[in-house]
């Protein structure tokens, strides 16, 4: 058994990995940056957040 050291540089595999999670992080960037409020600019929060925000259920809310 060797114990040779797999990095990005000497493993198709690990390169293949790197190579996604890079398109991947891509793509999330674009998605955050390009989103755009829906109501004439402003923005606002879902029933989730706004419940977390004031301490309660979102039945409560």
């Amino acid at each position: 058994m060797s114990n040779k050291l797999i990095t990005r540089e000497n493993n198709e595999m690990v390169k293949s990995a790197f190579s996604s999670l890079e398109r991947i992080v891509s793509m999330m960037e674009r998605l955050f940056t390009s989103k755009k409020p829906t109501l004439d600019g402003e923005s606002f929060y879902t029933d989730s957040e706004l419940a977390t925000k004031l301490k309660i259920s979102r039945r409560s809310l």
